[in-house]
């Protein structure tokens, strides 16, 4: 699932026992491109008063990376990354329980965006400007290692101001 790491294939015939000799294939993933060249460009669509779809358009489907969104107002770089860096530390760790091959390529394949993606956004507030922002991440150990920010990306729907009525007009 990554750019640029190393891969092994073993096979062997099994019938309620191995009945051949196991044959082991390497290769190596074709190399990516550089974090400091991709660009991301960001839209949204199916603006509500409490939700919207943010549409991410990246230049290279090789590099993994983590949206978001929120208030201008309420967004802390510095915090925001250290949160991120500690979800993928805490899924590498938990998924290394079961599965102690487990490698960091496929954590974030698993977990993370690559490519062109639509991300959905809930928990909106009615009338409120939306910055997004995407932390492009390191293949090799998870980490944030470039961010993008994108300011006033899309404002939520108003409220109607329209009061349903019932009159009654007969029986």
């Amino acid at each position: 699932p990554a750019a640029d790491t190393d891969y092994y294939v073993i096979a062997f015939g099994y019938n309620g026992g191995i009945t051949s000799e196991a044959y082991m294939k390497t290769f190596r993933t074709l190399p990516g491109g550089s974090v400091e060249e991709v660009e991301f460009s960001v839209s949204v669509s199916n603006i509500t008063p409490y939700s919207l779809n943010m549409n991410i358009n990246s230049s290279d489907p090789t590099i993994f990376f983590m949206p978001g969104a929120c208030v201008k107002e309420e967004y802390n770089e510095a915090e925001y990354i250290k949160y991120e860096e500690e979800a993928f530390d805490y899924y590498y760790t938990k998924s290394q329980e079961f599965n102690p091959s487990i490698t960091v390529a496929e954590i974030l394949d698993q977990y993370y965006y690559n490519g062109n993606t639509t991300v959905g956004v809930s928990g909106l507030m009615p009338d409120m400007e939306i910055m997004a922002y995407i932390y492009a991440l390191d293949v090799h150990t998870g980490h944030v290692v470039k961010t993008f920010t994108f300011d006033a990306v899309a404002r939520t729907e108003s409220l109607s101001t329209e009061r349903p009525a019932v009159e009654l007009v007969g029986y």
